[in-house]
């Protein structure tokens, strides 16, 4: 899917994607099928007869599908006729041969406890408890001077255990780090737990999921995550008879796929819906989208900035 270009692929009607093995095969499929980051992943993990499918009307959802296994019919001409028939005198050899070139496997990552030093050790069970602070902050918790807290991250983001992610808060730019897979298979190794964050999505879309759940239980709300509704809501707060979806978007979906968000937890019944945007032309562009929907006038319906809405401003409050 990835060699082909973008002209064929915006002209497909129904998109059907079996198991994907190639990152950049799954890259291509996950943005045809309008799959968000902790979607994409399931391209790798369908079974025989499982796939995604997405039409360009009617369903603008991706969904699974699961077919019936055809066995294949034995075969009427066998491998030794193939051989017998195209084989000629010589093949295989060469005059010319050269002897085979070894291969040079890169060795795997360091996994053992002991190759990591106490203070590397400190920081990356420190990332594991506290996922959303900042690196200035971090630093200062662990008693490290700017110096010696950007070596420590430097040396694990380069042996692949750590990477960094700036997310934008509305007033500054936050550096925050994460852990690799390599790192999650290390920390676990190391016995270090770590904090209810999907990293199968990005730490910017975790950061402001935990934020405006917070601030929902600052209001009495009761929170839980990834609730199903005809597929998952990042968000939903409870407070008597209210049932609100809260849903984070950071502008790496298509539009579409965040209205599909709001229209599936109407359908749902939930008495608000609330689309907090972290990124402003994104905003933008899925309320402009909603005007050309009729949605715009749907009180149930508001879509916010995600810092002004968990910074608490009256006007935001989720009631």
């Amino acid at each position: 899917p990835s060699q082909l270009s973008s002209t064929v692929m915006a002209n497909i009607h129904t998109s059907i994607s079996l198991n994907q093995k190639n990152s950049g095969d799954i890259s291509a499929v996950a943005a045809n099928l309008l799959l968000d980051e902790k979607q994409r992943d399931q391209l790798s993990m369908l079974k025989v007869g499982e796939a995604i499918v997405r039409l360009s009307d009617r369903f603008l959802t991706p969904f699974m599908i699961k077919t019936d296994i055809v066995p294949i019919k034995e075969q009427t001409v066998t491998d030794a006729a193939i051989r017998d028939r195209t084989a000629a005198p010589g093949d295989g050899c060469s005059a010319y041969s050269q002897p085979e070139t070894p291969q040079i496997r890169p060795e795997p990552a360091d996994s053992a406890n002991d190759k990591l030093t106490d203070d590397e050790i400190k920081i990356l069970g420190d990332i594991m408890e506290y996922p959303f602070i900042g690196v200035a902050k971090r630093y200062k918790r662990l008693f490290l001077s700017a110096r010696k807290g950007n070596d420590l991250k430097e040396a694990l983001a380069g042996r692949g255990i750590i990477e960094t992610e700036e997310i934008n808060t509305g007033n500054a730019n936050l550096v925050l780090l994460k852990p690799t897979d390599a790192g999650l298979k290390l920390a676990r190794e190391l016995g270090i737990e770590h904090k209810k964050v999907d990293y199968r999505a990005s730490l910017e879309h975790e950061y402001w999921r935990h934020k405006a759940a917070n601030f929902c239980k600052a209001l009495g709300y009761q929170v839980a995550f990834e609730v199903p509704v005809n597929g998952n809501a990042d968000i939903v707060a409870r407070k008597a008879d209210l049932a609100i979806a809260i849903e984070v978007e950071t502008g790496k979906n298509n539009i579409l796929y965040a209205v599909g968000n709001i229209k599936k937890n109407l359908t749902k019944g939930f008495e608000r819906v609330i689309s907090l945007v972290s990124d402003g032309a994104f905003l933008e562009r899925l309320r402009l989208q909603l005007k050309e929907e009729n949605l715009d006038s749907d009180e149930r319906i508001k879509t916010l900035p995600a810092h002004q809405f968990c910074a608490g401003k009256t006007d935001n409050k989720p009631d």
